[in-house]
């Protein structure tokens, strides 16, 4: 994945998520990692992050996704939350 993608995809959003659903907090993924708690926290925050942790945490979120045996409601209402999501409504309907 490149850093393209991460933002393209909406990663930060999607990797909170996931954390979230893991029932981790930031701490205790980033340590899965190899990562700080700011760092992860930053990440989750919309910045882009190195290789080895892009990779690790595109990893994670895949698994997660995978595996949430359509509970899609679930996955709606995170996306609906996301502030990513918002600010692509906002964008849109200001050029309405």
């Amino acid at each position: 994945m490149q850093a393209s993608d991460w933002t393209k995809n909406g990663m930060s959003g999607r990797l909170k998520w996931a954390r979230l659903r893991a029932g981790l907090n930031q701490a205790a993924l980033a340590e899965k990692f190899g990562a700080d708690q700011s760092t992860l926290s930053r990440v989750e925050n919309g910045k882009i992050p190195r290789k080895e942790l892009m990779a690790r945490a595109a990893a994670f979120v895949m698994a997660a996704e995978q595996s949430t045996d359509g509970r899609y409601d679930q996955i709606a209402e995170s996306v609906a939350k996301s502030t990513e999501f918002r600010a692509l409504i906002a964008r849109i309907a200001s050029e309405l």
